[in-house]
């Protein structure tokens, strides 16, 4: 199982918006991350790598989480979350 990382910005931010979710979409999130973060072809969530380190989790119409994985030690590093929009600049500047 995967262990779920950031600033404590970036944290603060996910577990905020995590909150705003109905019980059944934050537990499926948490399990997908948690679980398969690099993917899983069965999954129904809007997930794509981006680049050779960024995986892209479009979490609603209109929020985006933006992460990374490091296998070695099964974590994985929140580096956005936020609009699509936004991210989309986040992604050019660090994926």
């Amino acid at each position: 199982m995967y262990e779920i990382v950031g600033t404590r910005t970036m944290i603060r931010k996910f577990e905020d918006y995590m909150n705003t979710l109905s019980k059944e979409k934050y537990n499926r999130i948490l399990q997908f991350l948690k679980n398969t973060p690099n993917g899983h072809q069965d999954h129904k969530m809007k997930f794509k790598k981006v680049g050779r380190t960024c995986r892209q989790y479009d979490l609603t119409d209109e929020a985006r989480l933006i992460y990374g994985v490091i296998k070695k030690s099964k974590q994985i590093v929140i580096g956005y979350i936020g609009s699509h929009d936004a991210a989309d600049i986040y992604l050019r500047k660090n994926c």
